[in-house]
């Protein structure tokens, strides 16, 4: 018998435990995750975002649960970020996945880790917050990823802004559209 419960608090120990959903100071989110910290500067992200979309006349109203984890499901291998539509969803990979996920080519390749982290749950609070504008046209896929993608380069620091766009090429930076287009 005391093997039996030392093999069950064994097995507890190793079991990782659930992520836990905290809410945030603004009603409309909460939070899923391992890291008191990351789930605190995903509440700040989020509400900042809110705020910055709201100055654009694009407000939202409805509750959104923000999931952080390790992985996506597997048919979206490439994602680092997802906003389930009309669920009211975002899943984002940690910080620590997404560094490793990430394509390190491109228009945000110089940006830091940390910011483009942000950017990316800006870019899906983005998508969330579109999901119940009305379309004036068959499709509004397009817009919704231009609206999702200006938002997540405006929401960059200053200084990281100014990378975007820009590639190391070794040599010299280079504007990432002339380097394509020319």
């Amino acid at each position: 018998m005391r093997l039996f419960k030392a093999l069950l608090y064994l097995l507890l120990l190793s079991t990782p435990l659930a992520a836990e959903v905290r809410h945030c100071s603004d009603p409309l989110f909460e939070v899923e995750a391992d890291d008191p910290i990351l789930a605190m500067r995903t509440c700040r992200v989020a509400s900042d975002a809110r705020r910055e979309l709201a100055a654009c006349g694009v407000s939202i109203d409805r509750r959104i649960k923000i999931r952080i984890s390790e992985k996506i499901e597997k048919t979206l291998l490439h994602c680092l970020g997802l906003y389930r539509c009309g669920k009211d969803e975002i899943e984002l990979l940690s910080p620590s996945a997404m560094s490793a996920a990430r394509n390190n080519d491109g228009a945000f390749e110089l940006i830091s880790d940390h910011a483009y982290w942000d950017s990316i749950l800006v870019h899906e609070f983005s998508h969330a917050a579109y999901d119940t504008v009305p379309c004036p046209f068959q499709t509004c896929i397009a817009t919704s990823e231009y609206v999702s993608y200006a938002m997540q380069v405006r929401s960059l620091p200053a200084d990281e802004r100014a990378l975007f766009g820009v590639v190391s090429t070794g040599r010299r930076n280079t504007l990432i559209f002339w380097k394509r287009w020319s």
